[in-house]
């Protein structure tokens, strides 16, 4: 359905497919990228999962602005403990000024230490986009620590959804 994820798991990893539309040639909105996020956030609390690798999700072809997915992803985790990496492919290629290093082990041939054409950035904490990480062209990525501050926690889901909605209205 969409709005959902799927969960395969093996030995050694996991991995989610977000649902966000319901044909491979339509395009996903924000409230179904919204959706499917609050969904992966739910299974990752349940299964324990403290880091999460993502590439820019439902931007690219699918048009999306990565600026309001990447608060969306920052709003949905916030406190939670969850660290994410988000990995966007780096057009110039692999130099050491426009990337950074890969610490994939598994994925597309990666080796730990070496150069890859992949940016990499990670956050998980509230500070996150005002330590100037846009990660745009030109922009190195800035690695964050993620944290968890029970006393802070969104109470649900639905305050957490009229968090969102307050946002964008700013926006």
């Amino acid at each position: 359905r969409v709005g959902q994820v799927l969960e395969l798991q093996s030995d050694q990893r996991r991995l989610y497919y977000l649902i966000s539309k319901e044909k491979s040639y339509q395009k996903p909105t924000y409230r179904t990228v919204w959706e499917a996020l609050l969904d992966l956030r739910g299974k990752l609390l349940t299964a324990n999962v403290l880091k999460l690798a993502i590439p820019r999700l439902a931007c690219g072809r699918d048009g999306l602005d990565w600026r309001i997915i990447r608060n969306m992803l920052e709003v949905l985790f916030m406190f939670t403990g969850i660290e994410i990496l988000v990995c966007s492919w780096n057009q110039r290629g692999p130099t050491e000024h426009r990337t950074v290093y890969c610490f994939f082990y598994q994925t597309s041939g990666c080796k730990r230490g070496v150069l890859c054409p992949f940016r990499h950035e990670r956050f998980g904490d509230e500070t996150a986009l005002r330590r100037g990480q846009c990660a745009g062209p030109g922009h190195p990525a800035i690695y964050v620590k993620s944290r968890k501050i029970p006393s802070r926690t969104i109470s649900n889901d639905r305050e957490l959804s009229r968090t969102f909605q307050r946002w964008r209205r700013l926006a």
